[in-house]
């Protein structure tokens, strides 16, 4: 069993992480625009609310439709590379966002990359070394995620396999 470590979309997610979120109109006409405030939304809804749907609420009903967007709705990772390094059963996990092609690097060895670049070290967050990459897919598609995979170590598979269970799916050609 892989567990895939993914942000916490919830409006504690947002506080915890103190990932601000701003709203603006880009309607003609409308002059909109919002800070959320987290504590108060937090006394209102309680910790459990998806952002998102925050989102979906403040949009207005006008005839033509709601131009409201919002920056930074898409929750972050920000956990610096360090905190994995020396367990052999993490892996980061490259994936093409067009074809979904993946391929899995050693904490270790993103972190190398990094340094020898001079892009970054070992207190670079997670979300921003997926900013960083640039090489294309084997389809040209230049859009990467990072997900940090963590392998359960007490799965039978593991001790059969080792490092052996983060396979690659082939890049297209």
């Amino acid at each position: 069993m892989d567990y895939t470590l993914r942000p916490d979309p919830t409006l504690k997610g947002y506080m915890d992480r103190n990932q601000p979120v701003y709203g603006k109109c880009i309607g003609k006409d409308c002059q909109r625009k919002a800070s959320l405030d987290m504590r108060e939304l937090l006394r209102l809804t309680g910790p459990n609310l998806h952002l998102s749907k925050i989102a979906d609420y403040m949009r207005c009903a006008r005839l033509e439709g709601c131009r409201f967007t919002f920056t930074s709705l898409e929750p972050r990772c920000t956990i610096p590379l360090e905190r994995y390094l020396g367990h052999r059963n993490v892996r980061l996990r490259l994936r093409c966002g067009r074809c979904q092609a993946f391929t899995h690097r050693p904490v270790e060895a993103v972190i190398a990359w990094l340094e020898t670049s001079g892009r970054g070290s070992k207190r670079t967050l997670i979300d921003d070394v997926q900013r960083m990459l640039e090489a294309k897919c084997g389809c040209g598609s230049r859009r990467w995620t990072i997900e940090v995979i963590i392998f359960d170590v007490s799965n039978p598979r593991w001790r059969e396999k080792g490092e052996g269970v983060f396979k690659d799916r082939p890049w297209a050609g």
